[in-house]
């Protein structure tokens, strides 16, 4: 089984800044990131390299703004294989302070991207 989270940025215009992914082994320890796209990466400050077989709940990029309730619902999707989209705030690797922003997650299981 695998997990595939998608995030899209919204900008203060209300326009999406494009689609950002990562896909997990649902199968191994910590559900492990085994690919991220140029999106991601971008939006994260992460190198591929950097983002490989961390989990997929993204925990690296969780800051003081994070809400506890959003992290706990995407542990909960993950556990329960169900789609889930969430509203969370991450931070970028090298300027957490300055780069916090909403991001909308989605969780969705291998049985429903079929």
């Amino acid at each position: 089984m695998l997990c595939i989270l998608k995030q899209q940025c919204k900008l203060s215009t209300g326009h999406s800044s494009g689609r950002k992914f990562i896909i997990a082994n649902a199968r191994v320890e910590n559900c492990a990131i085994i690919f991220c796209n140029d999106g991601f990466c971008g939006m994260c400050g992460y190198t591929r390299a950097e983002i490989m077989q961390k989990p997929c709940t993204c925990d690296f990029l969780y800051g003081p703004q994070t809400k506890k309730r959003a992290i706990a619902q995407i542990a909960q999707a993950l556990l329960g294989s169900e789609d889930r989209k969430v509203e969370i705030i991450f931070y970028k690797k090298d300027a957490p302070q300055q780069s916090a922003r909403p991001i909308e997650s989605s969780l969705f299981s291998s049985d429903s991207i079929r």
